[in-house]
C-alpha cells in the first residue's frame, strides 16, 4: 500500500479592535428596499428624499414616516435603494412579505446593526499551552461577545467541590452560595485539592476584559457556588442533589452539573424533573470512562449532556459518547482558574459542560424569557458538523461542537415563521486529494414552520452558477444535509459559493436573509508523490516548483519566498508577512507535495529557520499537521 502524507503548515493571526455595543443586531423600524429597474423613482427637491408612488397605498397601513435615498448621490442602480422608516412597533417580516408581493421591488430586507469588534485585554492565545484559550476561538467566542457578552441579572449555579470566591479573577462575580454538605455558607476550597469548581467558575463567568487573568465565555453572568462536598475528601460528592435543588431554590436560570454516576436513582430523578418544571436549563458533563456507557445526571430527560473534543474536533479519547450526548464541547487542556488565586489546565468532560452552561447562559443574557427546550434547541440545531473528523463516531457526539455565534443567531431568528439557515458547508473538507467534488451543505429550519422546498444556487470558482430545487421536509428545530452539483477540478485552490435564494415552498420570503449565503474555500492536493529523501530549498524562486501550495480564506497575499540568511544551501527561504492579514482566527496554509512513505518505517521532518534581520523580536506560532489522507 503506497501512503500519501501531505504536510500543511499554518500561522494563526490574533488582532482585532477594542470596542462594544450589545443592542440589536437590527436597526429599529427600518427597512432597506430596492425598487425595480422599471419602476419610476425620480428625487425631490432635496437630494436625499426621493418620491417613490407606489408607496403612497403603504404609507397609512404601515405608517411609513419617511422614506430616505441614503445613495442619492451614486450614478449606478444603488441610487434605487431607499431607507424606509416605519412607526414603532410594526411588524416588519410582513411588510416584507407584502412588499416583496407587490412586484415592484427587486427585495426588502431588514438593515443589520454593524459594531466595532471586542476582544477582551485578557483572553489567551489561541493555543493549547498553559495560557493558552484554544477553546474560546474554537466555540467562535469572540464573534459572540459582539452579540452578547452576559447580563448580571442571569444565575449560573456551580454544583460542585468548592469555589475560590475570593480569587481575584472571580471576586465580584460571585454570590455568596452555600456549602450544603458541611451546612455552612463557606463554599471556598479547604486546600488546593479543593480545585474542580474553580476551574468551572473560571470557564463560566471569570473577571474579564480586568487587564489579568483569563476570559470567560459569559462574564457578566453572576456565579452561585453550591458546595456538595464536604472538608474531609474533595473526591466525593455527599450532597450533590441536594446541591441542585437549593440553585433551583435560590434562582438559577442555569445549573452546571460536572459529576455523574453510573446508575440512575429515582431522588435524583424526581430533584431534575423539578429543576426541569421550574424553568432552569440544566447541563451535566457525559462522563471519561471512554466508552458508550450512560452517565447520571448526564442521562436523564431535560438535561444537555455534553460529550468532549480536542483543539482539532476530534473526539477526546476519555470522552463518553454514544447516542446519550446531545452536544460536544472542548475538553482538553482547558486552562482555567485555580485555588489560591492561581491558575491550571485541566483535562475532561468536566470542563467541556461548563463552556456549555455558560453558552446558554448567553443566550439568556439575550432573551430571559427563553425556555430550556428553546435555549437546547438553539445550541443542538446551531452546533458545527464535527462527522468528518470522527468518522467512527458518526451520530454518537450529539449535535456538533458548540458554536456560541451561530447559536445566539439562531436565538435571533427563533420566532420568525420562515427562515431557513444555510448552517455550514460540511462538504468538500478544506483539504483533498479528490479531485471529484460533491458539495453537501447543511440547512437548518430555524422558523415555526415545515420546510418543504428550497432553490439553491451553487458556484465553484468562476463557473457556471447551477440551480437545485429541493423538496422534501424539515420540521422545526431540525436540519437537512443537502447534495449540490458534482465537479470533477484541477490540483488548486477553489472557492464554493452557495446561496439559498429567499422564497420558502414556493410561496414565503424567507425572514433572515443574511444566513442564506456561504464562501467557502478549498484545495485540492496534487497527487503526484515525490520520493524521500526530499530536499525543499526554494532556490527555484517558485513555490509551486515542487507542487508546494497556499491557501488563504481571505485571498490576501501571504506565504512569499524571500532571501535570507542562516540557511544552507543557498539564500532562499519562505515565510508569511505578519502584516498582510490582521483578520481574527485566519490560518495561513502552506500545503506540501504529497510524499511517498512507502517502505519506511521511521520519518524524520526537519526545518532550518532562516535569520530575522529585521525586528528579531516579533514572533509568531507555527503549527505543523501531518495527514496521511492529503488533508482531510
Amino acid at each position: 500500500m503506497i501512503h500519501r502524507i501531505v504536510i500543511l503548515l499554518f500561522l494563526l493571526v490574533n488582532t482585532s479592535i477594542i470596542a462594544q455595543d450589545n443592542s440589536s443586531i437590527y436597526h429599529e423600524n427600518q427597512l432597506f428596499v430596492k425598487i425595480k429597474e422599471h419602476f419610476p423613482l425620480t428625487q425631490s427637491l432635496i437630494p436625499s428624499q426621493p418620491v417613490v408612488d407606489f408607496f403612497d397605498s403603504y404609507r397609512t397601513s404601515f405608517q411609513v414616516s419617511q422614506i430616505q435615498s441614503s445613495f442619492w448621490f451614486s450614478k449606478s442602480s444603488l441610487n434605487r435603494i431607499v431607507r424606509v422608516k416605519l412607526s414603532p412597533n410594526q411588524n416588519l417580516d410582513e411588510v416584507i412579505r407584502v412588499l416583496i408581493g407587490s412586484g415592484q421591488v427587486e427585495y426588502a430586507e431588514k438593515i443589520p446593526v454593524s459594531k466595532h469588534y471586542f476582544t477582551p485585554n485578557d483572553l489567551g492565545s489561541n493555543t493549547t499551552s498553559s495560557g493558552g484559550q484554544w477553546y474560546l476561538y474554537k466555540i467562535k467566542a469572540l464573534q459572540a461577545w459582539d452579540i452578547q457578552t452576559g447580563n448580571s441579572s442571569i444565575k449560573v449555579a456551580v454544583v460542585d467541590d468548592a469555589m475560590q470566591i475570593t480569587h481575584s479573577d472571580i471576586q465580584g462575580m460571585a454570590l455568596s452560595g452555600f456549602d450544603i454538605a458541611d451546612d455552612d455558607p463557606d463554599v471556598n476550597p479547604p486546600s488546593s485539592a479543593w480545585d474542580h469548581g474553580t476551574h468551572i467558575a473560571g470557564l463560566i463567568g471569570a473577571n474579564t476584559n480586568n487587564g489579568t487573568g483569563m476570559a470567560s465565555l459569559a462574564f457578566g453572568v453572576k456565579l452561585l457556588p453550591v458546595k456538595v462536598t464536604n472538608d474531609i475528601s474533595p473526591t466525593t460528592l455527599i450532597s450533590e442533589y441536594e446541591g441542585v435543588a437549593y440553585a433551583v431554590n435560590q434562582g438559577a436560570r442555569v445549573i452546571n452539573m460536572s459529576w455523574g454516576a453510573s446508575v440512575p436513582s429515582q431522588t435524583g430523578l424526581s430533584v431534575i424533573n423539578e429543576a426541569c418544571s421550574s424553568g432552569v436549563v440544566l447541563v451535566a458533563a457525559a462522563g471519561n470512562d471512554g466508552n458508550s456507557n450512560v452517565n447520571y445526571p448526564a442521562g436523564y430527560p431535560g438535561v444537555i449532556s455534553v460529550g468532549a473534543t480536542n483543539n482539532i474536533d476530534v473526539r477526546a479519547s476519555f470522552s463518553n459518547y454514544g447516542s446519550s450526548i446531545d452536544i460536544s464541547a472542548p475538553g482538553f487542556q482547558m486552562w482555567s482558574l485555580a485555588p489560591n488565586n492561581g491558575s491550571t489546565v485541566k483535562n475532561g468532560t468536566s470542563f467541556s459542560a461548563p463552556l456549555v452552561s455558560a453558552a446558554a447562559a448567553l443566550l439568556l443574557s439575550a432573551n430571559p424569557s427563553l425556555s430550556p427546550s428553546e435555549v437546547e434547541s438553539c445550541l443542538l440545531a446551531s452546533a458545527d458538523n464535527i462527522d468528518i473528523f470522527n468518522p467512527n463516531y458518526i451520530g454518537l457526539l450529539g449535535a456538533g461542537r458548540l458554536n456560541v455565534q451561530q447559536a445566539l443567531l439562531c436565538l435571533s431568528t427563533e420566532t420568525a415563521q420562515h427562515n431557513a439557515w444555510l448552517s455550514n458547508i460540511i462538504s468538500p473538507s478544506i483539504s483533498s486529494c479528490d479531485n471529484q467534488v460533491s458539495p453537501f451543505i447543511r440547512i437548518v429550519n430555524a422558523g415555526l414552520d415545515t420546510i418543504q422546498s428550497l432553490t439553491i444556487t451553487s458556484k465553484i470558482d468562476d463557473g457556471f452558477t447551477y440551480t437545485k430545487h429541493w423538496t422534501g421536509q424539515i420540521l422545526p428545530g431540525l436540519s437537512q444535509n443537502i447534495s449540490l452539483q458534482a465537479s470533477v477540478l484541477d490540483a488548486g485552490n477553489h472557492t464554493l459559493q452557495v446561496n439559498v435564494l429567499g422564497t420558502i415552498n414556493g410561496a414565503f420570503q424567507d425572514a433572515f436573509m443574511a444566513d442564506n449565503y456561504l464562501y467557502y474555500t478549498f484545495h485540492i492536493n496534487n497527487t503526484i508523490g515525490s520520493d524521500l529523501p526530499f530536499v525543499e530549498t526554494f532556490e527555484s524562486n517558485s513555490i509551486g516548483t515542487n507542487n508546494w501550495s497556499v491557501e488563504n480564506s481571505t485571498g490576501t497575499s501571504t506565504w512569499e519566498l524571500a532571501s535570507s540568511n542562516g540557511t544552507s544551501p543557498g539564500n532562499k527561504s519562505i515565510r508569511l508577512p505578519y502584516f498582510s492579514d490582521f483578520s481574527t482566527g485566519t490560518r495561513d496554509y502552506l500545503i506540501s507535495p504529497t510524499f511517498n512513505f512507502t517502505g519506511y518505517s521511521s520519518i524524520n521532518l526537519s526545518f532550518d529557520y532562516a535569520y530575522q534581520q529585521r525586528y528579531p523580536w516579533i514572533t509568531d506560532s507555527l503549527a505543523i499537521s501531518v495527514s496521511s489522507d492529503c488533508g482531510q
